[in-house]
């Protein structure tokens, strides 16, 4: 009979959770009015706001996802995703799912669906809306694994790709997915190596959340296989109805406490694409690096939602590294449909000598227009610095990103 090895921290998680991810959501102790509506000025940020500061498409005919699929991977089930998305939706003048001109939202359970939330409604909520948000063309398939065992998530996960897994009880899945985001995890256990066969699929990008734990590796963001999107905290400048990037610092805080996740795995060696980084970086040896790159995330400059399930009920403003992770799968969407248009292939993750993520900041000059490097701030030991770091990966999008993407990507 073979055994498998564990240290005393992934005995602890095993024990406590089992084979097991969480959501990596955390909410602001600045919350709305759960009955009120929110204001964009006093409270989160809004799509427009996020949208402008990043230098996305604003919203546009050509750059807003249409034509796209973009999968959510969540767990259990959540009754209420369509009408909350459409409550969200209204408030921001984003057009409605299901609508003649809007776009899709299909929710699927592979494996059955699941009798409760399980407390991942919110999480759901956040991918949904915030997708949504930056693509609102693109369709949405919200994919829910009937728990949050990490068997039952990436059967969940081949499932939205098109994918065989014997846990799967669903009829195969008729128009796979291109994008793929996951804002969930857990601390590294020796054998994720083994699960990341699920993510090696061409013309695919996966995306994952680097965890809300500063200095803290998790999986599946420490797979090679997949874009690791950490956090950072924002301002935002305002002028009337216009807004504009400010500034960035890492999204800080001290070891194992709320902060952005990332560091050196553990278990993954170090992929291709991470053995040339930006004049001043971080030096990455031997072993995986995660993030690759960041996205606001700190609560406090944090973003509203809605939800109507599990004591939520109505408006609230929520941080984490949950909410890069959808918005960065919406960017990559609307890449994706500008590179369809141009006879051009999606954007993947499938490789270890490449990536799509580390070729934008191929050059001095490709860095600055694509990335805001972020070099101010400190998760656990883990300092901010000129070019790549433990903390923030590469930076956040510049407005060149997605159009780098686009004409510069074979």
């Amino acid at each position: 009979m073979s055994s498998i090895v564990v240290t005393a921290s992934e005995f602890y998680h095993l024990i406590t959770y089992g084979f097991s991810a969480t959501p990596n959501i955390v909410l602001s102790p600045n919350r709305a009015n759960p009955q009120g509506s929110p204001s964009p000025l006093s409270n989160g940020f809004s799509p427009q706001q996020i949208v402008s500061a990043y230098g996305f498409p604003s919203f546009s005919a050509g750059s807003d996802g249409a034509g796209q699929t973009i999968a959510i991977i969540g767990a259990f089930h959540d009754p209420s995703i369509v009408s909350d998305a459409n409550t969200f939706s209204k408030q921001y003048s984003l057009p409605q799912f299901g609508s003649a001109a809007g776009p899709t939202i299909t929710v699927v359970g592979p494996q059955g669906v699941a009798a409760s939330t399980g407390g991942w409604d919110v999480e759901a909520s956040l991918d949904v809306e915030w997708a949504h948000a930056i693509a609102p063309k693109a369709n949405i398939l919200l994919v829910e694994a009937k728990d949050n065992s990490y068997d039952n998530l990436m059967a969940a996960v081949d499932w939205s790709v098109g994918k065989a897994n014997s846990l799967n009880t669903a009829p195969s899945n008729p128009t796979p997915a291109n994008v793929v985001s996951m804002s969930w995890g857990g601390p590294e256990f020796l054998a994720e190596t083994s699960y990341d066969s699920h993510f090696k699929v061409n013309g695919v990008t996966f995306i994952a959340a680097s965890g809300d734990k500063a200095g803290i590796v998790q999986y599946p963001s420490a797979s090679p296989w997949v874009l690791s999107v950490g956090g950072t905290t924002i301002t935002i400048k305002t002028n009337g109805t216009t807004y504009s990037y400010g500034s960035e610092t890492a999204w800080s805080g001290t070891s194992g406490q709320s902060g952005g996740g990332g560091g050196l795995s553990a278990y993954e060696l170090i992929p291709g694409y991470q053995n040339q980084l930006p004049a001043g970086s971080f030096s990455v040896k031997n072993y995986r690096a995660t993030p690759d790159l960041s996205f606001v995330a700190n609560p406090s400059t944090g973003v509203n939602i809605y939800d109507s399930q599990s004591g939520w009920s109505g408006w609230g403003i929520v941080g984490g590294t949950s909410l890069g992770t959808p918005a960065i799968a919406g960017a990559v969407a609307i890449a994706n449909q500008k590179r369809i248009a141009l006879k051009k292939p999606s954007l993947t993750t499938n490789s270890l000598t490449s990536s799509f993520a580390y070729s934008a900041a191929g050059s001095a000059t490709y860095y600055t227009n694509n990335y805001h490097d972020i070099t101010s701030g400190l998760d656990a030991s883990y300092k901010a610095q000129t070019g790549y770091d433990l903390t923030n990966g590469l930076g956040s999008p510049n407005t060149g990103w997605i159009s780098y993407l686009v004409d510069n990507i074979a």
